[in-house]
């Protein structure tokens, strides 16, 4: 249907008066769509009615646009699209709003900005060239601007998109160039065949003049001569004059102007430029990075991003490939280039540093590179706070895991060979990558000291040892290719550490990096690297790898099948540098490892274990003239026997006679060593503890001797500890009879060596005896027996033998009471059958057992026997009163014939007296009424001896009477 003008303008209006007024913005969405479409008839109700509704609209603030949209759910965008789509090609006042909130004359929503532009470029093509050339112009000059404003650098930067987009006729092209000053005029004039072309040499003259239009005619050329460049890669290279090509001109524009969109044009034509003809650009590179890195790097909009990674996929490539066919150093020259992005490190964007250097080390070659990057890094901030923990240092790490396992070891090896050059006197790669030159030895070891700590830390991170474990697993070739690589970044830190001797913090940093290592890959193949570093023939070397396997072993908890059979099997190459080497740490330490391979996985082969055993028990080893080595191999063989058990019986005459003699040797006084001595004494007891029937009485004899020789050594606790526990193995573990007969064999020899020898044998006995059941013991009276006579006869055996000054009366006193003691145990094990022919025996021995003429002889057994019995009746009590008998004879005999004006006869008094009143005071039975008799005539003795004066005044209690009596 036809409608006339008049009234489709009446609705137009009609509708757009509903825009204005309705609360709805559901409503408002729907007319401004569908008066969108309509053309000239709304162009009145546009200009009085929709602009001051666009106005209003566009000055709400954002929360309470947000707001409402919410609450009607309609998208902000969407919204604000219709509204400014309500201004036309032919609605000048509308135009006119839209170019003052463009330049910022009008405030609006700052979100709003971007849908102004883009209004802006749908409008352009339906505008006429006298109108498109203002609107350009004043785009121009929003582009250029350099104002400081909140929000100016977005106008501007939208505002060179927008020209980007535009399609400019010619019209408007030559107006702007009308605009610009004659370059002929404001220069002395040049030959008129010159002043016929305008070059870009010309061009850059300009930078005199700072006006916004010769800005953008820069940008103009600029992005011309890119899209010639981008068109040169398809035609012949023989076809073009490079003569006539100055890259100059272009850094010389770059340096010349402020401004960053023509920073960026000037950048990708660099880069194109760098993509046809690399060798024309690479004398200029060096300054383009520096420039790149003091602006381009710091800002944060996409496009910079985008010109960066342009200018370094095109132009780094190049110098890669010029420096490589040079035959020199990447790092060292591109140093300049990576120096850029690490000064500006801390002015990147957060959020592009990690994409911008992991395509700066991907293009120059991660392998070659990374190390670099992290080393400049470490170097520039760790002296503003610990790296470790910090984001640069997360950065780092973060950085390291784009890598592969490999190119990360390459990087760390990279990394040590920096530090050990930075400490040479003649430095080369570091002084390219590090600020140390004409710097102080003091800083420079601060240097080295940080970067060797930061690695080390680095080489902590968890995800890093999984990665490199996944990779160890993946195929052979990868696996070795990552041992190769772990080894050489071993050795580094070895040599360095040995470098670095007296440089104390260097020294602590390099043994931390060690041990960093030790726990970075698995077991077998860090054991894998240890025996390709082995092939050295440098013994520091050697040592140091061996004591790291040591560590390694010593730490693990729960081995894997694999890394026990690569330990086990590593075993034969160690043996090989014991009898090869006669460097005394690296033999030392190959023994250790020996021994905790042996401690923790010998049980899975013996045969291995065997093998290297035969060899530690050769001259090479446990017979070395050397202490350490000897302490070493004893140590070791006491894990080969907890191993071997039967299987080194063959081993077992050589072993444990040299052991035996090293006892010997140690307890000298011209040849004391405390270490020896415990080692070989361990290795004593681990004989005794895991093959005891093995160890005969000539070999018990001869420890029992060394043991008292050892004691009256004045060793330490520690020494006397390792003693008394070769006693306790060989009471609990050696045949009773054997035992016994040993103790009573060596009874002589440890008297002689005074109370503490003596102590201790009576320690084994006691043991002994405390160890085996009664039917034992019984078994062995007879041998015990004749032991207790002995021991009973300590004080007589002092005299005759001249021992006396050997004990003093308070240890005689104690070894009695030990002596006491222990019968006393051994008599609660017999029964009356075995005991009361010894106790008869025991007081004949006492009373009859020596000549008549030896009276001190006689009152010293006697003694002994006395004090006994006064133990032996306290503590069984009534139970062997009956045997009180036997010895009333016996005491009337020394009250009538002993003199007890001396110090013996009144310790024999004493003995006496308290034997009796202990047996009188538990006679419940009446067992002395038995025998009045013999009691009356030992009172009348007692009574005349006091009376005569030979002894002191005293009493006894009278007998019990029983209840018959």
């Amino acid at each position: 249907m036809d409608i006339k003008t008049s009234i489709r303008t009446s609705i137009f209006t009609f509708l757009s008066s509903h825009v204005a007024h309705t609360p709805l913005l559901t409503v408002r969405y729907r007319l401004l769509s569908m008066l969108n479409e309509i053309g000239k008839v709304g162009t009145t109700a546009r200009h009085t009615i929709l602009l001051p509704a666009i106005q209003q609209w566009t000055s709400l603030p954002a929360n309470e646009v947000a707001r409402v949209c919410a609450t009607e759910k309609v998208e902000v965008v969407k919204l604000d699209q219709a509204y400014l789509r309500a201004i036309t090609a032919r609605d000048q006042p509308g135009l006119v709003y839209l170019v003052s909130v463009a330049s910022g004359e009008t405030g609006v929503r700052p979100s709003l900005l971007g849908t102004v532009f883009e209004r802006l470029r749908e409008l352009w093509p339906a505008l006429k060239s006298n109108e498109q050339q203002p609107l350009a112009k004043h785009l121009l000059g929003l582009s250029l601007s350099t104002s400081s404003e909140a929000g100016s650098q977005s106008r501007a930067s939208e505002a060179i998109g927008t020209l980007r987009e535009l399609q400019l006729s010619t019209e408007v092209l030559i107006s702007i160039i009308d605009s610009l000053p004659d370059a002929l005029t404001t220069q002395e004039q040049p030959p008129a065949a010159k002043r016929r072309r305008t070059s870009k040499a010309e061009m850059v003259k300009f930078n005199t003049k700072d006006t916004e239009e010769l800005m953008y005619l820069q940008g103009l050329v600029l992005g011309g001569l890119s899209s010639i460049v981008n068109g040169l890669k398809d035609a012949g290279a023989h076809k073009i004059d490079r003569s006539v090509i100055r890259a100059d001109l272009i850094v010389d524009c770059v340096r010349s102007t402020p401004n960053p969109q023509i920073h960026n044009s000037a950048l990708l034509l660099i880069s194109g430029l760098a993509s046809y003809a690399p060798d024309l650009v690479l004398h200029s590179v060096m300054p383009i990075f520096t420039f790149m890195g003091n602006t381009l790097l710091r800002q944060s909009d996409e496009y910079s991003a985008h010109v960066i990674d342009q200018t370094i996929t095109r132009v780094i490539p190049p110098l890669v490939e010029s420096l490589r066919r040079k035959n020199q150093d990447v790092v060292a020259g591109a140093a300049e280039l990576l120096l850029s992005f690490t000064t500006s490190f801390e002015h990147i964007p957060p959020h592009r540093r990690l994409r911008l250097f992991s395509h700066l080390v991907t293009t120059l070659g991660p392998e070659e590179s990374l190390f670099a990057v992290m080393a400049m890094l470490v170097e520039r901030y760790h002296s503003t706070e610990k790296l470790v923990g910090s984001p640069v240092g997360y950065f780092i790490a973060d950085l390291m895991a784009l890598f592969e396992p490999h190119t990360n070891l390459t990087a760390a090896s990279k990394f040590v060979d920096v530090i050990i050059d930075s400490l040479q006197p003649k430095r080369a790669l570091s002084e390219k990558i590090l600020s140390v030159n004409e710097s102080s030895p003091s800083h420079i070891e601060t240097t080295a000291v940080n970067l060797l700590e930061t690695l080390s830390e680095l080489l902590k991170n968890p995800q890093f040892s999984r990665k490199l474990a996944t990779a160890l697993q993946q195929d052979e070739a990868t696996a070795t290719s990552l041992r190769e690589t772990f080894c050489d970044l071993w050795g580094k830190i070895i040599r360095l550490s040995h470098d670095t001797v007296g440089h104390d913090q260097l020294q602590f940093v390099s043994a931390n990096a060690t041990s960093v290592l030790l726990e970075l890959l698995p077991t077998a193949d860090f054991v894998e690297c240890a025996v390709i570093l082995l092939e050295n023939r440098d013994d520091k070397l050697r040592r140091d790898i061996l004591k790291s396997i040591e560590i390694r072993v010593s730490l693990e908890k729960h081995g894997d099948a694999r890394s026990r059979r690569v330990l086990l099997d590593f075993l034969p190459r160690i043996t090989d540098i014991i009898q090869s080497t006669s460097d005394v740490p690296l033999k030392y330490t190959a023994l250790a490892c020996i021994d905790q391979i042996s401690d923790k996985y010998g049980k899975k082969d013996s045969d291995a274990i065997a093998s290297a055993a035969r060899v530690v028990a050769d001259l090479q080893a446990l017979g070395s003239d050397n202490d350490p080595i000897r302490v070493m191999s004893l140590l070791c063989l006491i894990s080969a026997v907890e191993v071997l058990r039967d299987e080194f019986i063959p081993l077992l005459p050589q072993v444990l006679t040299t052991a035996l003699h090293y006892i010997d040797l140690s307890t000298r006084k011209d040849s004391s060593n405390e270490k020896l001595h415990n080692a070989a004494f361990a290795l004593v007891g681990s004989v005794l503890e895991h093959i005891p029937y093995m160890f005969s009485g000539k070999y018990l004899d001869t420890i029992l001797r060394l043991s008292h020789k050892s004691a009256n050594a004045g060793l330490s606790e520690e020494a006397n500890d390792n003693r008394a526990h070769v006693y306790q193995l060989a009471a609990k573990q050696l045949d009773a009879k054997e035992c016994f007969a040993a103790i009573k064999r060596n009874w002589d020899g440890a008297t002689k060596q005074g109370y503490a020898a003596l102590r201790e044998h009576l320690d084994m006995l006691n043991t002994a005896l405390t160890r085996h059941p009664k039917s034992v013991v019984i078994r062995n009276s007879q041998t015990l027996f004749s032991l207790f006579i002995k021991a009973f006869d300590l004080r007589h055996a002092c005299a005759v033998d001249s021992l006396s000054n050997v004990y003093d009366d308070e240890q005689m006193e104690n070894l009695e009471a030990l002596i006491n003691e222990i019968a006393i145990s051994m008599t609660l094990k017999l029964n009356d059958t075995a005991f009361r022919p010894f106790f008869v025996r025991l007081v004949e021995w006492a009373s009859e057992g020596l000549p008549k003429k030896d009276k001190r002889g006689r009152v010293l057994r006697s003694t002994s026997l006395f004090v006994f019995l006064e133990a032996f009746f306290d503590r069984l009590k009534s139970i062997v009163t009956s045997y009180s008998s036997y010895m009333l004879v016996h005491a009337v005999h020394i009250l009538q014939n002993t003199s007890f004006d001396v110090a013996e006869g009144q310790t024999l008094l004493r003995a006496v007296l308290g034997a009796l009143a202990r047996s009188l005071q538990y006679d419940e039975d009446g067992i002395f009424l038995t025998h009045n008799n013999t009691y009356v005539s030992f009172r009348k003795a007692l009574t005349h001896s006091q009376t005569s004066g030979k002894a002191p005044p005293t009493s006894l209690p009278s007998p019990h009477l029983s209840s018959s009596s």
